[in-house]
């Protein structure tokens, strides 16, 4: 099976550059893009296995992106949030999304759930 293909849009610079690292450094094909903008260009133009979003600014931001790559072939969606309200997570659900991470979350943990998700492929 070919690598699997991941888009990560974060707007933390620090945080993204972690998840990217981490993501590149297990054999995972990364595209790292800022904003939410750029992600819906990249998700136009190619398709992704998986997309992480980790987009708080706005809180909203992230819930819209997750809502608009649904209607693109990105397969599976994680969402990365500060807020861990019920509500909040059932909005984002409710959008389209296959798991929502609380942060801070270690890496460890975030790369085990990245691969229960693409182990559905």
């Amino acid at each position: 099976m070919s690598k699997a293909k991941i888009l990560l849009v974060s707007n933390d610079v620090l945080t993204g550059r972690l998840w990217l690292d981490q993501l590149s450094q297990n054999g995972y094909s990364v595209f790292g893009v800022s904003s939410a903008d750029e992600g819906l260009a990249y998700a136009a133009r190619e398709e992704f296995d998986l997309a992480i979003v980790d987009v708080g600014d706005p809180a909203l931001a992230g819930i819209t992106l997750c809502r608009r790559l649904r209607s693109k072939e990105t397969k599976f969606i994680l969402l990365l949030g500060y807020i861990d309200t019920d509500e909040y997570m059932l909005v984002a659900f409710e959008a389209g999304v296959d798991g929502y991470l609380v942060k801070p979350i270690s890496p460890c943990l975030f790369l085990a759930r990245v691969r229960a998700v693409l182990r559905r492929l």
